[in-house]
């Protein structure tokens, strides 16, 4: 499907080049105007001028004159909400504040790709990113912006199989890209722990705790120097 291009101009004096039309040709160009309601001032007319020029012979070939009268709206304000964590590899889903109104959602990527256009977006990032959010008004083309960051956790534990635990517990864990990580079993009463060296290239390992009291035990994570996460092991 053909997706026209669209060029965004933020200044009150631009120029497009670089378009050639063959003999007898035709181009559209649609023309819009978005205010963004962060900037709003006192100011309710603007005059635009488009004019086309021949750069072979610099001279004017025809144009159009935009009034743009605005009406105050001071309702138009984008919320993509709160900066979330996730594990790599997880799914989640982010969600702009319903405005209440006719609007348009647009959701960038951290290099400015319009990705969706809707109020949920559902993204499984590899890397923290900052994504940003854009609402237009269907009625006034009045805009806004907000940013989200969903920070990535590269390393993590997924379970502990079984839990409640008797004789042994198996950890599902992701540590793969670190240099070094070893699980620690600390009792949450005493304070004492012990430490498990992992191989980086595992996903799994069972840990026998037949010989530990009866009680809550913290399972953590530690890669390349760093507590990344813990869960909580029943011991019975």
């Amino acid at each position: 499907k053909y997706k026209p291009k669209v060029i965004q101009l933020n200044d009150s004096t631009a120029t497009i080049g670089n378009i050639t039309l063959n003999p007898g040709e035709m181009g559209t160009v649609y023309v819009a105007f978005n205010f963004l309601s962060k900037e709003l001032t006192e100011k309710r007319r603007f005059t635009y001028h488009l004019m086309q020029k021949d750069t072979q012979t610099n001279t004017f070939i025809g144009g159009e004159t935009f009034e743009i009268r605005k009406q105050f709206n001071t309702s138009l304000t984008a919320y993509a909400g709160n900066d979330k964590e996730v594990n790599k590899n997880e799914s989640i889903t982010i969600s702009a504040n319903d405005i209440g109104e006719s609007v348009t959602y647009n959701w960038y990527d951290p290099q400015g790709n319009l990705i969706y256009t809707g109020t949920d977006l559902t993204i499984t990032p590899q890397m923290t990113q900052t994504y940003k959010l854009e609402v237009v008004s269907d009625i006034d083309g009045l805009k806004d912006y907000d940013e989200v960051t969903i920070t990535v956790n590269p390393y993590y534990i997924d379970t502990l199989v079984p839990n409640p635990a008797i004789s042994q517990v198996t950890v599902n864990y992701e540590i793969a890209g670190s240099t070094s990580a070893y699980l620690m079993v600390v009792n949450t009463n005493t304070g004492s722990s012990d430490n498990y060296i992992l191989d980086t290239t595992t996903t799994s390992a069972t840990i026998d705790v037949s010989t530990y009291t009866t009680g809550l035990y913290n399972i953590v994570l530690v890669c390349d120097g760093a507590t990344q996460n813990a869960k909580t092991l029943v011991k019975n």
